[in-house]
Order: C-alpha cells, then sequence, then structure tokens
C-alpha cells in the first residue's frame, strides 16, 4: 500500500469517533438513571417504601451504571485509537514528504517518537471503576455501603474523565506540531488543530459530589471535542494531500 493510500486509511478509520451518533445519545439519556438505586435506598429508608419500589430502583441503577460505563470505555479506548492513528498518521506524513520533497521533518520525526513513548490513557486500570459500580449495585438494602461503593465509582469515573483531557492536550500538542512542520516546509494551510476547547475541570469534579450524574454529562462533551478534532483533521488531510500529489 502507498503512503498515501496509508494516510487516506487512516482519516477514514477515525470517521466512527463521534458524539453525535445515536448510540452515545441514547447511552447518555440512560446512564441519568446511575444514581437511582441510591436515592431510593435514602428513600426507602426514611419513607418506609415498599420492597418491590426497591427492586425497580435497583434495575434503573443497573442501566444508569452500565450506560455510563459503555460511555466511559467509548471514550478512552477512542482516545487511545485516536492517539494511535495519529502517530502513524505524522510518522508516515515524514516519510512522505521525504519521498515526494527530499525534505527532512526533523522535529516532527522527533516529537513522533516523544509521543509514541509518553501518551497514556491508563484504559487498562478502568475494571477497577466497573468493579467499583457492581459492587454499589450489589450492596442490596445497605445504605452506607452502597453510598460509599457508588461514591468510588464516581470518583474513579472522575479520574479517567481528567486523564482523557490530559490526553487530548497531548493529542493536540503532537497535532499542532504535525501541522506547524507540514506548513514551514511544503506551505500547507493552516486549519487549526489545536482547538482551544475542554470540558471544564469543575464539571469533571463535581461527578462524585453529585452521585455521578454529570459524569455522562463531562463524557459527552469530551467525545464532542473528539469529533470536533476528528472533523479539523480531516480538512488538515485534505490540504496535505492536495499538496503532496498535485
Amino acid at each position: 500500500m502507498s503512503l498515501t493510500k496509508r494516510m487516506d486509511s487512516i482519516v477514514r478509520e477515525l470517521a466512527g469517533i463521534s458524539a453525535s451518533n445515536r448510540a452515545v445519545l441514547v447511552s447518555l439519556y440512560v446512564s441519568s438513571l446511575s444514581p437511582a438505586y441510591v436515592l431510593f435506598l435514602a428513600l426507602k429508608e426514611l419513607l418506609e417504601l415498599p420492597e418491590e419500589s426497591l427492586r425497580i430502583a435497583l434495575m434503573f441503577g443497573f442501566l444508569g451504571v452500565v450506560f455510563t460505563t459503555v460511555m466511559m470505555v467509548y471514550l478512552i479506548s477512542s482516545t487511545s485509537r485516536l492517539a494511535e492513528s495519529l502517530h502513524e498518521y505524522g510518522s508516515t506524513l515524514a516519510r512522505l514528504v521525504w519521498e515526494r520533497t527530499g525534505v527532512r521533518l526533523e522535529a516532527l520525526e522527533v516529537a513522533t517518537l516523544e509521543f509514541e513513548r509518553g501518551f497514556k490513557t491508563y484504559m487498562e486500570w478502568y475494571p477497577l471503576a466497573i468493579l467499583a459500580g457492581i459492587l454499589s449495585l450489589i450492596s442490596y438494602n445497605t445504605l452506607f455501603y452502597a453510598v460509599v461503593l457508588f461514591e468510588l465509582y464516581s470518583a474513579l469515573n472522575s479520574f479517567f474523565l481528567a486523564q482523557v483531557k490530559v490526553s487530548i492536550s497531548s493529542i493536540e500538542n503532537y497535532a499542532e506540531i504535525v501541522e506547524e512542520s507540514v506548513t514551514q516546509k511544503i506551505g500547507a494551510r493552516r486549519v487549526g488543530l489545536r482547538l482551544g476547547i475542554s470540558v471544564s475541570d469543575e464539571l469533571i469534579a463535581l461527578g462524585p459530589l453529585l452521585l455521578g450524574s454529570l459524569t455522562p454529562i463531562a463524557c459527552f462533551k469530551e467525545l464532542a471535542v473528539l469529533e470536533e478534532f476528528v472533523d479539523r483533521f480531516r480538512s488538515f488531510h485534505v490540504e496535505v494531500k492536495y499538496l503532496l500529489t498535485k
């Protein structure tokens, strides 16, 4: 496969990263049910609600935790996939520029190596959050343990959301070097791969304080940032491809 076709393939593979597809929107709405079990458990203690209402609340809480977890896994995996694709794209682009123009993008080559070594999402640790969410639901009829474990689940989600925010910043830093290198060497038009938008730290931090109710919103907003980046990156690729193949 030629270098140009491989770059085309990398960009096409990123099309699946989206915050506006139906599955993500459904997950956003259903995940808002996550705190239902803990809230109903508290009300049961106060209002002496029947056992049947608790079973219904448990079902809603289970659905909320499942869909919140699905959104988080999709966000973390999408961030990792974007980083891997961007790293391969930068490496391939440097080789293509050298092949077509005889010019070495030395700054890009160094940045590519550093990006590969330094990028982390800690996705392998996310099962800890899943375990905390499950344990909070099976702490049946014990308000204290349900609240503590659910808060742990929410806190872990906030940690991973914060890590994704850092990862997106690393992606933008690397993409800016890619864009700067190509702009200087072959005169590509800037599209602005550094977005200048991000999810607020307050929104991420408040998740555990409100029984995780803000976690799906923060997750959705970070997915929207990734989607915007992919759209701009696609425009950048069109510009680069035109200059190197005309």
